[in-house]
């Protein structure tokens, strides 16, 4: 509760208090204020937001806000109460800001006040509708508010500014106004400063109804214009508070459709910014009317309006060429020494600098001459610099124009070089050497195109190994499955040949004796019978053919069946130099002779010893056993087939086997064996 009056006792209820707190700038951030009041005048600026100024008694404040979409603002002569609060705006005091607004009734409108603009402008009439009279001499769009454009009027000797919101008027009803004698209804407002203007107040107009003509512009604007030379002995400043001023003389050159460097009767220069798009040409002689200003060197005449004047032809003037270094020289020069330049002719060489979006749509480009850049204009003659590119040198033929500080009243372009050099002729830039083709920015882009290049080719090896490592194990298990495949099949035929060779044949071998009554034989047969069925199971299940000397083949093929016998091996060749089937037939052959020398022969040592020439090998079976006597030896009649399959393998691989023997003498076999694979390879 102490609270809730101690918060009413702090707002403001009297619009007489609220105007004081604001006048003596002393109002706190968010004090409240419920008032009550006369509407005097009602602006919109911007969507729904709004000044309302509120008067009683001859006080009078400036409330803004903005208003929903299901209210109405009120109207002048309306009675509200508003209540709201106040905010700090530094460097603009304090601003009012409403939060709801009541309608009460309705009266009169409090009468604007009228009077002479320094009596408006002087404070007396701050927040109260008044009338400002005076003539238009201006127009610009604001450079900080696209909501808004200005107003330059001058009255009494003075220039005011009155912002006017782009919503209520545009920009082309208010050049059409340009050089009349208006009044304006709106309000002069201390708080609508600028760091962009001097004074301290601004006139705030409404809108286009808001502007009175009072007179129109002259029909001979001409007739009534004081010459320029009226204002020497005038100070710079007060010359933009001055009407419209007319002088003479020759266009020396023109730029950007609206300006144009005038030089006048007696030898001096005038910037001139025409009132639209310009209609005359370099070298013509006009009268020229505008707004005169002044930086204190240069005249400048704004809102220029010209009319042509009879003259002598126009002569082209002399060309000073100058080098790098003595322009730049010239533009380190003191702004007086610069200002030697104006109007001259001069021929320079530099290189064009690289130039954006701005300097195309300009029509200018920026010349690097010694470190410094210089703005070359070629808007008034566009052919002058089609074929130019950035990086190029170029010999640049142009009237030189001085660029100080902002010379049209309202204008915020700056020129930050302080000379612009303007191409009159089709022919004032030659190109003298074009930018190498291999420039810093394509070089880098080879790069990266490179890298580029570089990377994709990775990649795509990367994926070519990838394809081909898979294609290759692929592939090798393809190989892999036939070789095995093949191998299975050599396997069962040689073991199908092995069993129809000598199986098949001892069966029926031991048939045919059983036939005829030979019951021993037939059983010697068939003993001989199961002795080669027990080659071909140990064939099957032999690990020795993976050794990789063929000495451990045949030392492991021997080991089951010489018990405590004694074995000397003496061969030295890598199994790798035999094919399978090959050393198979050999260790066979050893198999057979080793085990006959110890079953028949009683051997008690046994000699391998054996050489691989090429794709031959030679080995033999040497033992100290009792011999026998080849020529009697028992053969495949009696049932022993051994000697006949040792021979029958050797005929196999090409080659053969020999018995050397006696009773009493040992044994030994010798056998050729040619390795029929290799002999097939080499002739495929």
């Amino acid at each position: 509760m102490l609270f809730a009056l101690a918060l009413f006792a702090a707002m403001m209820t009297q619009l007489g208090e609220l105007a004081e707190a604001v006048e003596a700038n002393r109002s706190g951030d968010s004090s409240g204020f419920c008032v009550t009041g006369t509407v005097s005048y009602v602006l919109m600026y911007h969507g729904r937001f709004c000044h309302i100024l509120l008067e009683d008694g001859g006080v009078g404040v400036d409330i803004v806000g903005s208003f929903g979409s299901d209210a109405s603002p009120p109207k002048p002569g309306d009675v509200a109460r508003i209540d709201g609060r106040t905010v700090r705006k530094d460097p603009g005091g304090v601003r009012l800001e409403f939060g709801s607004l009541e309608i009460l009734g309705h009266g009169d409108a409090p009468p604007p006040r009228d009077g002479s603009a320094s009596e408006i402008m002087s404070g007396r009439c701050d927040f109260h509708r008044s009338y400002l009279t005076g003539e238009l001499r201006d127009v610009e769009p604001s450079g900080s508010d696209p909501c808004w454009n200005y107003l330059s009027i001058i009255s009494d000797g003075r220039q005011y500014y009155a912002p006017i919101p782009v919503r209520g008027a545009s920009l082309a009803q208010l050049e059409a106004l340009v050089g009349s004698t208006v009044r304006l209804d709106g309000f002069p407002d201390p708080h609508n400063s600028s760091y962009r203007f001097s004074d301290e107040r601004r006139f705030v107009v409404g809108g286009i109804d808001d502007i009175a003509v009072l007179s129109p512009p002259q029909d001979d604007p001409f007739a009534r214009a004081p010459p320029v030379e009226a204002l020497r002995r005038l100070p710079p400043e007060t010359l933009p508070r001055l009407g419209r001023h007319k002088t003479a003389g020759r266009l020396m050159t023109v730029w950007q459709s609206r300006n144009a460097l005038l030089k006048m009767a007696d030898g001096r220069y005038a910037l001139v910014a025409f009132d639209g798009r310009n209609p005359f040409r370099r070298g013509q002689t006009v009268e020229v009317i505008g707004y005169p200003s002044t930086d204190g060197f240069t005249l400048s005449l704004s809102r220029a309006m010209a009319r042509p004047l009879d003259g002598a032809p126009f002569k082209e003037p002399d060309v000073n060429t100058l080098s790098e270094a003595d322009m730049a020289n010239r533009i380190s020069e003191t702004f007086l020494l610069k200002s030697s330049l104006q109007g001259r002719r001069i021929r320079l060489c530099g290189l064009i600098a690289d130039f954006g979006g701005w300097h195309s749509e300009r029509k200018t480009f920026p010349l690097a001459i010694a470190g410094h850049i210089l703005d070359v204009d070629f808007s008034s003659t566009p052919e002058a610099a089609e074929k130019i590119r950035p990086g190029c040198r170029v010999q640049v033929t142009g009237t030189c124009v001085l660029n100080t500080e902002n010379w049209s009243v309202l204008s915020t372009d700056t020129q930050l070089n302080g000379i612009r050099l303007v191409a009159d002729r089709p022919d004032d830039v030659e190109i003298i050497s074009r930018p190498p083709w291999w420039t810093p920015a394509r070089f880098i882009a080879a790069i990266v195109i490179l890298l580029f290049v570089i990377a994709a080719i990775l990649v795509w090896n990367r994926l070519l190994r990838r394809l081909s490592e898979k294609r290759g194990r692929e592939l090798f298990h393809e190989r892999t499955a036939s070789a095995l495949a093949e191998l299975k099949t050599a396997e069962r035929t040689r073991l199908a040949a092995e069993i129809h060779d000598a199986v098949s044949q001892m069966l029926t071998g031991a048939a045919m004796q059983l036939d005829a009554g030979e019951v021993q034989t037939a059983k010697r047969i068939l003993a001989s019978c199961r002795r080669e069925l027990r080659e071909c199971l140990w064939g099957l299940r032999n690990h020795a053919l993976d050794a990789e000397n063929f000495a451990d083949a045949v030392r492991e093929t021997l080991a089951p069946h010489l018990g405590e016998i004694n074995v000397s091996i003496d061969m030295d060749i890598p199994s790798s130099k035999m094919s399978e089937s090959m050393r198979h037939a050999a260790l066979s052959i050893i198999r057979e002779a080793a085990v006959n020398a110890i079953r028949h022969g009683r051997a008690r040592h046994v000699a391998v010893s054996g050489e691989l020439d090429g794709d031959r090998i030679e080995f033999s079976v040497v033992d100290d056993g009792r011999g026998f006597d080849p020529a009697r030896a028992k053969g495949t009649k009696g049932g022993h087939f051994g000697i006949v399959g040792m021979n029958e393998r050797a005929k196999a691989f090409g080659g053969s086997v020999e018995i050397s023997s006696s009773p009493g003498n040992g044994t030994e076999v010798s056998a050729i064996l040619h390795d029929v694979s290799n002999e097939k390879e080499q002739s495929g």
